[in-house]
């Protein structure tokens, strides 16, 4: 099955579409005026801290639908939930994040992967966007990068954490 880098849309009428994306809100006219449409984002992290955060980061641009706490957790809620975009820590129990993400594209799913995550090293990189991924921002960037991570996602593009060590 195809990735789809736009979020996905649902009418009245039943029919479900991929639309592109502006600044991560989706415009659409009809008869009765705009309606807009913002990303659905499914996080992952088994530190609730940490997600509570990232809902802050998130929500005054996206919907968060849903959290999950461990890998088998997420994909469970991918199937049903059926993100556009899922933010996941790679070091997680159950089933860690690089063989979630495996699972959920063997499974079928279309939502783009992004990995928020405290590794650096260029191997974890690596393995993360060979398991599918669009996204790698490091945590301690997450307040500056994950917003912008996720648009690049939404918009077909890749993005990884870009790190000075003079900064740590």
């Amino acid at each position: 099955m195809a990735q789809h880098p736009f979020p996905s849309v649902l009418s009245s009428s039943g029919y479900s579409a991929r639309l592109p994306l502006s600044d991560s809100i989706v415009h659409l006219n009809n008869a009765c005026g705009d309606i807009l449409i913002r990303p659905r984002i499914l996080l992952a992290d088994d530190h609730p801290a940490l997600l509570e955060a990232e809902i802050a980061v998130l929500s005054p641009f996206f919907d968060v639908v849903g959290t999950a706490v461990d890998g088998g957790e997420l994909v469970s809620k991918a199937h049903s939930l059926r993100p556009d975009l899922i933010v996941t820590d790679i070091s997680m129990p159950v089933l860690n994040g690089i063989d979630t993400a495996h699972k959920l594209r063997e499974s079928g799913s279309t939502a783009i992967i992004l990995f928020l995550t405290i590794h650096s090293e260029k191997e974890f990189v690596d393995a993360c966007m060979g398991a599918g991924a669009l996204g790698y921002v490091q945590k301690h960037h997450m307040r500056h990068q994950l917003v912008p991570a996720i648009q690049a996602a939404l918009a077909g593009k890749s993005y990884v954490s870009q790190h000075n060590d003079s900064t740590k």
